[in-house]
């Protein structure tokens, strides 16, 4: 099994790191559901009903996965990796899961 060694929604070409087109659109489709209201075992079973691949041949969307990547500040961009979130919208994610937290003791 091959492992993923650049986070959900990049590529490298040419030795830079990049936007992956399919995969990032995948992720702000996770962010704005979740946003929306969808849990994540909702988003999770509809990504898997799809077949949406996690990284090639793997379609296995949990709770967890998601939340790694809710949580992954990458997106918002650095040195290295363009942005693919924006701060607020970051920053509502957290706020929510946050709330949710308080509420329920878990996500």
């Amino acid at each position: 099994m091959k492992n993923r060694t650049l986070p959900y929604g990049y590529c490298c070409k040419n030795g830079v790191i990049v936007i992956e087109p399919q995969e990032s659109k995948v992720l702000k489709r996770i962010y704005a559901a979740y946003l929306d209201g969808s849990s994540m075992l909702t988003i999770a079973e509809q990504l898997n009903r799809e077949k949406m691949e996690y990284r090639d041949g793997v379609t296995g969307w949990n709770k967890g996965r998601l939340k790694h990547l809710m949580d992954n500040t990458k997106y918002l961009g650095t040195e290295v990796y363009p942005p693919i979130i924006d701060q607020a919208t970051y920053e509502k994610m957290q706020k929510t899961m946050n709330n949710l937290s308080e509420e329920f003791g878990s996500i």
